[in-house]
């Protein structure tokens, strides 16, 4: 058996700025979960200022244990913290997000979901050392990855996982293309 028959599924959703990427993935968290799938990883949220503003970011948890928070405060209105484009990252809220991440990792899961691979991550910050780990872990992977960083996402698949690079599939953030992307993968799965 080749390493690419080996290696556990991978898919890249690719998006722009203010695509609906949290919604997708968590209607498909929710999917899964009423299936009795356990599904585990990492949501960022816009936080909306009377529904209308955007006001902020926050990471929350889907699935998984009690060990981390559920969900962590990633910004503030003020300029203080990690500068990534507009907003201003609260180190304490990226450590949470991190840890909520590597809890997920470490935990029995059916499918693991991450957003996001963007630019602390191309520069092999934020949660790219636990995305490193989850590359390794043998279970399905849906990351998302935002479209002008696929080739730094692509190099750190290869870099940590090359067998997962050859089984890698990329589709723009889309809920349908996801749940093909599921129900092939679990049927290939199956079929072995």
């Amino acid at each position: 058996m080749s390493a690419a028959a080996r290696a556990a599924p991978l898919a890249s959703l690719l998006y722009a700025p203010n695509d609906d990427k949290v919604e997708v993935l968590a209607a498909f968290a929710a999917a899964r979960a009423a299936e009795g799938i356990g599904v585990d990883g990492v949501l960022i949220e816009t936080v909306w200022l009377d529904g209308r503003i955007k006001s902020g970011l926050r990471a929350r948890r889907i699935g998984g244990g009690d060990a981390t928070p559920r969900i962590a405060d990633l910004t503030r209105p003020y300029r203080e913290g990690i500068v990534v484009g507009r907003w201003q990252l609260l180190p304490e809220g990226v450590a949470a997000m991190t840890a909520m991440l590597a809890d997920a990792v470490t935990r029995p899961a059916e499918l693991l979901l991450v957003d996001k691979f963007g630019p602390l991550e191309g520069r092999g910050e934020g949660l790219a050392p636990v995305l490193a780990e989850a590359l390794a872990a043998p279970i399905p992977l849906a990351v998302a990855v935002r479209s002008e960083f696929e080739r730094a996402w692509r190099a750190f698949v290869g870099h940590h996982a090359p067998a997962r690079l050859a089984v890698l599939e990329s589709f723009p953030t889309d809920a349908a293309a996801l749940e093909r992307w599921w129900r092939d993968k679990r049927a290939a799965t199956a079929a072995t």
